[in-house]
């Protein structure tokens, strides 16, 4: 069913996608919204992320963009109606005596019912952002005759020029029941797909009940998120699990909507989190969301590879908070042996942290660093000198953890206590001017906090190894209690 005819437009086409900034170029999109991001749990319509969309979509319009939205949800909402019809429509009398069980209705009632639910709410909530939306029912018989694909095009065309959004939906009507297993119209994922191929988008969005695409469940701790979808090799290697309770499509559904549309023409798929606020214009501004589906990953690989440190920088977080834990059970004398360590270190190392911040001095001469800022960078043996009483003057100050700050009685019986307690994990951001490490670090292996540190570029070496001493000292002083990540 690729549909052969493909509607001309005016407006820039999306050629080719090497990063995902290039996405933000894009203006023919078409997003489809799913079930579960329609429909709540409960079968009612959420009106958070309806509007949410309403709002994006009706934001990307603002910004020059012509937008298709397909939306599924009306079994859902018709699954609503129909029970609210039928308390409606019985008195108490029949609801308490009833036997006989009504017969099941199928999905083309509840399609038939939901639909001009769904529609109205639609147009109140678009109305209230003065944008227009037009309503268009398809079966696949619409897009397996030229022309029909042709008047199709047309209609879609049509509507954009007058500035109205179309909300394209299958006719469930009158497809339930008929559809095959591997037909591209078995869902409306399959439908967005056909939708974008036929007029020529730049761009599909999917939205889903999660993030994106994870190699197993994301309901499995262990489960990673996939920003670029690396190829149907990677397919077998994903592990799905069980799709969602009220939508008829699901994660693997999407995936192969999104390759029928990336073989189909389109240049670029994002697969993400509708219950998220903003998520659709998160797609044009490049964020690190969703997953993304090209016709060639290979150059958005690299270049993710190349700039990966969420991974390392969740590792280091994780292992941070695990040392502040320790470091917190350590008694009030063994975290006083730890300042005294880290003072001796910085003391015996002195020579290794002079010639790594003589190294940091040399490049940054050679770049011409200002004046005022080579003397912030610059350590010297009367600095450290200064490092080391500070932080044993510290190490023999009062104990900051626990310390009763104030008491209340509020009955017999119940007192209200105010005590000092760690925070857990403390980020600093500091400028190049190194000395000003081991002063943080100090202050916060008193405190019982872990620390995550981000200092000047113009410090590196100096930086890198002030580090290493101080977080040495801690591992030997606390006999590896203390990992080196806190």
């Amino acid at each position: 069913m690729n549909p052969a005819l493909l509607h001309k437009r005016d407006s820039p086409r999306l050629d080719s996608v090497r990063c995902r900034a290039d996405l933000g170029r894009a203006q023919r999109v078409v997003i489809k919204a799913g079930t579960s991001t329609i429909v709540d749990s409960d079968g009612y319509p959420s009106l958070r992320r309806i509007s949410q969309i309403a709002e994006d979509v009706c934001a990307i319009r603002r910004a020059g963009r012509e937008v298709i939205f397909v939306s599924s949800g009306a079994v859902g909402v018709g699954r609503n109606t129909l029970r609210r019809q039928a308390i409606l429509g019985s008195s108490a009398f029949d609801r308490l005596h009833r036997t006989e069980e009504r017969a099941p209705i199928g999905p083309n009632v509840l399609a038939a019912a939901g639909s001009a639910s769904l529609m109205t709410l639609y147009q109140t909530l678009f109305s209230q952002l003065d944008t227009t939306v037009s309503e268009l029912l398809l079966t696949k018989h619409d897009f397996e005759t030229a022309d029909r694909k042709e008047n199709l095009s047309n209609a879609l065309d049509n509507l954009l020029l007058h500035g109205i959004v179309p909300i394209v939906n299958e006719n469930d009507a009158v497809t339930a029941g008929s559809r095959k297993s591997g037909d591209p119209f078995n869902d409306n994922d399959g439908l967005a797909a056909l939708v974008a191929s036929q007029m020529n988008a730049d761009l599909m969005i999917l939205l889903t009940d999660v993030d994106g695409l994870y190699d197993r469940p994301p309901s499995e701790p262990s489960a990673r998120l996939i920003p670029t979808y690396p190829g149907e090799a990677a397919f077998a290697s994903i592990q799905f699990g069980a799709k969602s309770s009220v939508g008829r499509g699901g994660m693997q559904a999407k995936i192969e909507a999104a390759m029928r549309a990336i073989d189909w023409g389109v240049p670029a798929v994002m697969v993400t989190n509708g219950a998220k606020p903003g998520a659709i214009q998160s797609v044009f501004n490049g964020t690190m969301s969703g997953t993304l589906f090209v016709e060639d990953p290979t150059p958005i690989l690299e270049h993710e590879k190349a700039n990966d440190v969420g991974p390392a920088v969740a590792a280091q977080a994780r292992a941070c908070r695990e040392g502040s834990r320790a470091l917190v059970n350590l008694t009030t004398e063994e975290r006083t042996q730890v300042l005294h360590a880290v003072a001796d270190g910085l003391d015996k190392h002195r020579a290794e942290i002079l010639a790594a911040n003589a190294a940091d001095l040399e490049r940054e001469r050679m770049k011409q660093l200002a004046g005022p800022l080579m003397k912030r960078l610059q350590l010297t043996s009367a600095k450290i000198d200064t490092l080391v009483a500070g932080i044993r003057s510290l190490a023999e100050q009062d104990e900051p953890i626990g310390k009763v700050l104030s008491r209340m009685e509020l009955s017999d019986g119940v007192e209200l206590t105010k005590e000092s307690v760690p925070i857990g994990v403390l980020m600093v951001i500091f400028e190049s001017r190194p000395d000003s490490l081991p002063q943080i670090a100090a202050l916060a292996l008193r405190s019982g906090n872990g620390l995550l540190l981000k200092g000047g570029r113009e410090a590196e070496k100096s930086n890198a190894m002030l580090h290493k001493v101080i977080v040495d000292a801690v591992e030997k002083a606390t006999a590896g209690r203390v990992n080196k990540g806190v």
